[in-house]
């Protein structure tokens, strides 16, 4: 990709015009992102409307940058750019500022036009010194070059200001944002969102995206936080009976996964193993049982070789592909997560045993967790843990736990499969 000068006006918006408007939108709102905490020195008596005003214009933009436009609204944007417009005059001579609006300077889509309003209005100046400003001048320009070398789908998952120094000045704003957006529960989803992709590791768009597309009226009046929050509470509360392939992702640093790429033989055999032992017991139970029921720990077990088969195909990747590291740390980050869930979900069979065994699938849901299941499923979880001692350490904890908690599920020979293997034979259903 040939390089811009991104310091040049006229260079950046000749680049900018070559890109799709979902490019547009995701550099838009990073760059938004990287100096929204500055609306944290305005007024008292406006921040709350202007802070709320600027998150649906920048996760608007965000959304849109998906690349899923049927899915994302526009006219929210539009309401919330007008807001955030009001108050931009003063403070457009900012150094960050001026990045965050040249990221979308060209961009023709109202996202973009959203996303730079709320830059607008978000930056109130990076430091009042002059040296102090050029650091912030060259950070700024730095991140939105490097924004420019990644591939659309891989910039949402990196860090706002990758490893580039953050400007003293907007570090300090940054943690007493977020200390803001602490002050307060009505924040808690804003605080993650914000949060998280500051740090690169925000995954759950299909929420976000429900929130951008929330009713614009919402977004207004003195009570609009409260109203919002309180419709974010209701769209959580529906996704929360998502499958375990939605679980988000534990927080897995890009550091921690690249020896990984040096083992990948290793690691693909695991994987594989991991994949082959579950869907035996997986194929097996579906013969054995004919449940008409969810059954958590059934439901979250079938998402295991489905990320497995991620995680091996992520760390095949060449050296050449951009953000093979980010790939493979969200992959190991869902794996994490779905066994963690797993146990969380064998906690809740154990205490409603009673229930359990009662259903008619009790007895033969015993034959999920025979033979080496749970080894298997720790052994991959330890091995894709690298040199990582502690985290050694938590899954080690973890199969003693999970082999607890099978021993008190299915702890009689009348409550499980007698013959451990033989469900891996042909004649299953005899047994």
């Amino acid at each position: 990709m040939a390089e811009v000068d991104f310091s040049d006006l006229n260079s950046a918006a000749a680049w900018f015009e070559t890109q799709s408007v979902e490019m547009r939108s995701v550099m838009s709102s990073r760059a938004a992102l990287r100096v929204l905490a500055n609306v944290g020195l305005e007024k008292e008596d406006v921040k709350e409307r202007l802070v709320l005003s600027c998150f649906w214009a920048i996760l608007t933009s965000a959304s849109r940058g998906l690349g899923r436009p049927a899915d994302v609204g526009l006219e929210g944007a539009t309401h919330s750019a007008a807001i955030s417009a009001r108050s931009a005059a003063r403070i457009r001579n900012s150094a960050a500022d001026w990045a965050a609006r040249s990221a979308s300077r060209s961009a023709s889509g109202i996202a973009d036009a959203a996303a730079r309003s709320a830059a607008d209005s978000a930056d109130r100046s990076a430091a009042n010194y002059y040296v102090a400003r050029s650091v912030a001048v060259s950070a700024a320009y730095s991140t939105v070059f490097k924004d420019s070398q990644v591939p659309r789908a891989n910039l949402l998952h990196l860090p706002l200001w990758g490893d580039t120094e953050v400007p003293e000045g907007i570090a300090a704003a940054h943690v007493d944002f977020l200390r803001y957006l602490d002050s307060h529960a009505d924040w808690a989803f804003f605080k993650r969102w914000y949060s998280e992709m500051w740090a690169g590791t925000f995954r759950d768009w299909d929420l976000a995206v429900e929130v951008a597309l929330l009713d614009p009226d919402l977004w207004n009046g003195d009570d609009a936080l409260a109203k919002v929050a309180q419709a974010i509470r209701e769209i959580e509360a529906r996704l929360g009976a998502r499958g375990s392939d939605d679980l988000i992702p534990e927080d897995v640093q890009t550091s921690n996964v690249t020896p990984l790429f040096q083992r990948a033989p290793i690691v693909q055999a695991s994987m594989a193993t991991l994949s082959e032992t579950i869907n035996l017991r997986l194929d097996a139970f579906s013969r054995l049982s004919r449940q008409n029921e969810p059954i958590a720990f059934y439901e979250t077990l079938k998402g295991l070789p489905v990320t497995a088969e991620r995680v091996a195909k992520a760390v095949a990747l060449g050296p050449e592909t951009v953000g093979r590291d980010v790939v493979l740390a969200e992959e190991i980050g869902r794996l994490r997560a779905q066994v963690a869930q797993l146990a969380a979900d064998l906690r809740a069979a154990h205490a409603e045993l009673a229930e359990l065994r009662a259903k008619p699938w009790y007895k033969k849901s015993s034959v999920l967790f025979v033979g080496g299941t749970i080894s298997t499923i720790i052994s991959a979880a330890v091995l894709l843990s690298g040199e990582d001692k502690l985290l050694e350490d938590r899954w080690n904890k973890l199969a003693v736990d999970l082999e607890f908690l099978r021993s008190k599920i299915w702890p009689a020979p009348d409550d499980r499969i007698l013959d451990e293997f033989r469900f891996e034979l042909p004649d299953v259903e005899d047994v």
